[in-house]
């Protein structure tokens, strides 16, 4: 509800102050000053820290986080992809491998020397 109200709290002293000027510079009782958009702390000689300009900034940051999403979303769909490319390959060079002659050729002999290495 304070939010709503215009209100935020001091980082200072967790309080409660009013913005009670136009501008997005706020006050409290314990002379900490801060940002009203961002809550970062103020600057004297620039202001605020995050160069904060009301609702460019926040519409700013908006479409960042949406960019940001977005670009999320594509890696994740582009390792998908990658994963299931991989699966794929790697179930047809298992198949390639279980009808190739030779490597089973390869197997049974293998078999036939260790069997004949246990009776040994």
């Amino acid at each position: 509800m304070a939010k709503s109200a215009g209100w935020r709290r001091c980082y200072k002293c967790r309080t409660l102050v009013e913005l009670s000027q136009g501008c997005s510079h706020i006050t409290c009782r314990c002379k900490a000053q801060f940002c009203y958009i961002c809550g970062a702390v103020w600057d004297p000689s620039v202001g605020c820290p995050n160069y904060c300009n009301g609702e460019e900034m926040l519409e700013r940051r908006r479409l960042e986080e949406e960019q940001r999403i977005a670009e999320e979303e594509k890696a994740k769909v582009a390792r998908e992809e990658a994963e299931k490319a991989e699966a794929a390959e790697r179930a047809a060079a298992e198949e390639r491998t279980r009808r190739d002659n030779t490597l089973n050729a390869l197997r049974a002999r293998q078999i036939n020397e260790r069997d004949r290495f246990l009776r040994f």
